[in-house]
């Protein structure tokens, strides 16, 4: 994701599909119990319009909503939770991170993935 990078845990499904525009979708799974999670990243390419920089709505008790910044660019960490269900967007620029009502097992997991991000000095 140019300056950006994650890790991905062991026994989590990767697959990335790039768009014929430049733009990548990567996804993650996991399966927690019977049923299947995802988290997404979506990176666009510098031709690319605003993306996505809140939440689609706002879902139950916010957890946090906080700002990083690193030197190549900043971001906001917006996390809620309902009835067991989490959903968390992580912001950054052309780009971002979700998962979206999966269970607290997932976000955990999940989350081991978002909290790696850490900012890649340009060549």
């Amino acid at each position: 994701m140019g300056p950006f990078e994650f890790c991905v845990p062991r026994g989590m499904k990767f697959r990335r599909v790039e768009g014929f525009e430049g733009d990548i979708h990567d996804r993650i799974t996991l399966r927690v119990r019977d049923e299947i999670s995802e988290l997404v990243m979506f990176t666009a390419n510098a031709t690319w319009g605003p993306v996505k920089s809140r939440p689609d709505q706002k879902l139950g008790d916010t957890l946090s909503n906080r700002e990083w910044q690193c030197p190549e660019g900043s971001g906001r960490d917006f996390r809620f939770q309902r009835d067991g269900r989490n959903w968390r967007l992580l912001t950054f620029p052309m780009g971002f991170a979700e998962y979206k009502n999966v269970p607290s097992q997932a976000a955990q997991e999940f989350d081991r993935a978002l909290d790696s991000l850490c900012c890649q000095k340009f060549n």
